[in-house]
């Protein structure tokens, strides 16, 4: 629900899809917390070309419970880029929706605490 709004928000659905080449996949195992075990993951290293021609490349991490964690070098996965700046990217589901709502959570708390501070410095 979260990610969906962000993805609107940005504007990102509007971005022209392509096709990922995944290059190099490495398995990043949990760490011990005082919560427990963090969840594995993967870091995946793409290529992608553009409208233009170019070829791009690029980076994310993947949870254990989002679906490109599944990716392996070599497979083809989709994603979208900016039509302005394709270095900027939006890889499909490699954003589990536990990372969304803390990133979520967090950007309201700082805008809130930024909006609070604009009051303060504002009223007689």
């Amino acid at each position: 629900m979260l990610l969906d709004w962000y993805i609107r928000f940005r504007r990102i659905d509007e971005w022209p899809e392509t096709i990922a080449t995944a290059l190099s996949v490495v398995f990043v195992e949990g760490a011990e917390g005082s919560d427990g075990k963090s969840p594995d993951s993967k870091k995946i290293e793409f290529t992608y070309e553009d409208a233009g021609g170019c070829v791009q490349n690029g980076k994310t991490r993947a949870s254990a419970d989002a679906d490109p964690f599944l990716i392996d070098v070599g497979d083809k996965f989709r994603l979208r880029y900016d039509p302005r700046r394709p270095e900027r990217y939006f890889v499909l589901g490699a954003y589990s929706p536990s990372a969304w709502f803390v990133v979520m959570l967090i950007s309201f708390a700082l805008l809130a605490a930024g909006l609070i501070r604009l009051v303060l410095m504002c009223s007689p």
